[in-house]
């Protein structure tokens, strides 16, 4: 995706269920973006950077609730780290699309590592 978007392509579909995840012959797992029959190109764009979001710190436990509630909502069983929803907030607007972001986020790390006993932090996506 990332090599997509610096030549100007944009997915315009990305959920878990166009990502493949596949293993390499070290066993290692990794994961591909696929079905770009939505996607568009130009030869004039911005690439995506940061956007500077200041959340207080009761604001982000705030939205750290609704993300564990999201979680247990769909069944997951899964605790995230503070560095992902700071991560989905500086992306990702408004706060509640943040939440989706990270609900799909695990779904992609426990579809392909299984349940998680330890939080999902960034160094997992």
């Amino acid at each position: 995706h990332e090599n997509a978007n610096k030549q100007g392509v944009m997915h315009r579909d990305i959920s878990t269920g166009n990502i493949l995840i596949f293993r390499d012959s070290n066993g290692e797992s990794f994961g591909r973006l696929m079905d770009y029959d939505h996607a568009k190109t130009t030869k004039e764009f911005t690439p995506l950077t940061p956007k500077t979001k200041d959340l207080s710190d009761d604001g982000l436990e705030e939205l750290k609730k609704y993300v564990q509630y999201a979680i247990k909502f769909d069944k997951l069983p899964a605790v995230v780290e503070d560095d992902v929803v700071r991560e989905a907030l500086k992306w990702v607007d408004p706060p509640s699309t943040a939440v989706h972001y990270v609900l799909n986020s695990v779904r992609v790390i426990q579809s392909i590592s299984g349940p998680r006993k330890s939080p999902i932090s960034m160094s997992d996506l």
